[in-house]
């Protein structure tokens, strides 16, 4: 074979072997550049406007709480002051009961605690005690006449015990006569007995005002008990008066004027709506 040949089955050899391309082909694939993808891109005009700050969507509100308003105290309903649909405040008055009963027994509790003040009043006054004043017992009137009285026939005692002692020792030195002794002997002992009674007397007038004063504490409780009851009946007239709980609508009237209701017995649907759920 040839020279010529030879390089003939070379040079197909090599066209084979790049992929059935010449030469020139293979070495400019290597020197040619890759060209990106094309991003399609597009343009608005900058503008100025408001954007809703809510979200419309689909489904269902209920009241945040319902409450069927009772009375607390039973009566036959006097008056009912408002209607279904009506938006009413806290403490609003929505319904009245007859109160003509509970106004009766809040005044006999008030009468009661007057009277029981004056017995306060006339206890202290037996004591000779101003009112709210402190009690001490050597100060009452009677006690101080008592203590006098006793400390007088002490005095009384003193004398007499000295001028029986004297006319004892007259007597035994013959200087006084048996019957002038017995005189004062006998004053000796009527002075000891009227210090005995004395001081009975004085004890009974100090246990008399200690009596005394225990019926001022006795009467200064009616005082408080009278109060409770009548705090108690003042709080049953209140309780007369229907009072809304919390602001809302009336969702229901549930009673007309003149019937009895009692504690069980709804007056009123109350619906609060604010907030909503």
């Amino acid at each position: 074979m040839g020279i010529i040949h030879k390089l003939l089955l070379l040079a197909s050899i090599f066209s084979f072997a790049c992929g059935g391309r010449t030469l020139s082909e293979a070495r400019g694939e290597n020197t040619r550049e890759i060209t990106p993808a094309v991003i399609k891109i597009s343009t608005a005009k900058v503008e100025s406007r408001q954007i809703p700050k809510y979200i419309q969507a689909t489904g269902s509100l209920i009241a945040y709480e319902t409450s069927n308003i009772a009375p607390k105290v039973s009566g036959k309903v006097k008056n009912v002051y408002v209607d279904t649909g009506q938006f009413v405040t806290a403490g609003a008055i929505l319904a009245k009961l007859d109160d003509r009963e509970a106004a009766l027994r809040y005044e006999e509790a008030k009468a009661a605690i007057k009277q029981a003040e004056a017995a306060v009043r006339q206890a202290e006054a037996r004591l000779g005690l101003s009112p709210n004043s402190n009690f001490n017992a050597s100060e009452i009137p009677e006690v101080r006449q008592a203590n006098a009285n006793y400390e007088q026939t002490l005095a009384e005692l003193r004398q007499a015990e000295a001028n029986e002692r004297r006319y004892r020792e007259l007597l035994e030195t013959g200087d006084v006569a048996q019957i002038t002794y017995e005189q004062f002997k006998t004053a000796l002992d009527t002075a000891r007995a009227r210090v005995n009674a004395a001081k009975q007397a004085l004890e009974a007038a100090v246990n008399q005002t200690k009596q005394n004063h225990q019926a001022i504490k006795s009467a200064q409780a009616a005082v408080e008990s009278a109060r409770a009851q009548a705090e108690t009946a003042r709080q049953a007239l209140d309780d007369t008066i229907i009072r809304a709980p919390f602001s809302g609508f009336i969702g229901e009237k549930r009673v007309a004027v003149g019937e009895y209701v009692n504690s069980s017995t709804p007056i009123v649907t109350l619906v609060r709506v604010n907030p909503i759920k």
